[in-house]
């Protein structure tokens, strides 16, 4: 028997293998066909009702090793969902919708397309992974100065503390409003002279004296509190700005790529050599 005749039971079980690899979704698509060629077809057979196909086309693009677009291996993990909760198969189902929701954590089934029972499930699962999805989420990009913080409140509004903000600027108006007033009614009473200025009266005859001493007292607390609320806004809005830059001096945890299943390549070589056969394989797994 010549040796080519030899090979011809090998390079058919080869050929099986890789018939049977690529038909298990281990091989990925055909070098030819585009991920979007295969949702297409995908969206296709999960509106035909053709839900193992459906499945089958999704899978292929979900589980391709290949770098694939990001909304296209997105897109396949949602397919891949529908069509595996149409065959009874939940789990596999949450386990797609939860890789769905990963590479876009604010992703919503439309009512109109999919069965309440659906939509609950999927919901489900968002909320069973609300903190994951919630760290997924990307960052917002905002601009913050150092030096705002240095103007009263203008820190507190930058950093997003709305409520506090205006907690403080209602208790500094209202000091503020205090130390104008009594600061007003001391000039009316008392004048603007230096010993006046708390209407001392040696005689007893000025009637405002003792108002005048009170109002003082008002006017030098309120002022002081006005002060220390101000400095106490520019320490906090300093903190919050340094809290901000240590968040986001850590990075967030990146959405990977779903588990994928082990790939397979086989090269298969032969060669003569007097009159034998030899053959070499050489496996990726």
């Amino acid at each position: 028997m010549r040796p080519w005749r030899r090979a011809g039971p090998v390079l058919a079980l080869a050929a099986a293998l890789l018939a049977l690899a690529r038909a298990a979704g281990w091989a990925g698509p055909p070098p030819g066909a585009a991920a979007a060629d295969l949702l297409v077809e995908a969206g296709a057979a999960l509106g035909a009702g053709e839900h193992e196909r459906a499945a089958a086309l999704a899978g292929r693009v979900a589980h391709d090793p290949r770098p694939i677009a990001r909304q296209d291996r997105a897109e396949a993990w949602r397919i891949l969902g529908l069509a595996e909760y149409a065959l009874g198969r939940r789990d596999r189902a949450e386990s797609s919708f939860y890789a769905y929701l990963k590479l876009d954590p604010d992703a919503h089934l439309d009512p109109a397309l999919v069965a309440p029972e659906v939509l609950s499930v999927f919901e489900d699962v968002r909320a069973r992974h609300a903190a994951e999805l919630a760290a997924l989420r990307p960052r917002p990009q905002r601009r913050r100065s150092f030096w705002l913080n240095f103007v009263p409140l203008a820190g507190q509004w930058q950093n997003g503390e709305h409520r506090k903000m205006w907690v403080m600027g209602s208790a500094g108006a209202l000091l503020l409003g205090a130390n104008i007033t009594s600061y007003a009614l001391l000039r009316s009473w008392c004048g603007n002279s230096g010993a006046s200025a708390t209407c001392d009266d040696p005689d007893g005859t000025n009637s405002r004296a003792e108002s005048a001493r009170t109002m003082q007292v008002v006017n030098i607390a309120s002022g002081v509190g006005f002060i220390a609320l101000c400095a106490y806004s520019v320490v906090d809005g300093l903190n919050g700005y340094r809290r901000w830059r240590r968040e986001e001096s850590i990075p967030r945890q990146q959405p990977l790529v779903p588990s994928q299943p082990s790939s397979l390549s086989i090269d298969v070589g032969l060669a003569a050599d007097r009159g034998a056969l030899l053959i070499t394989a050489e496996g990726a797994f």
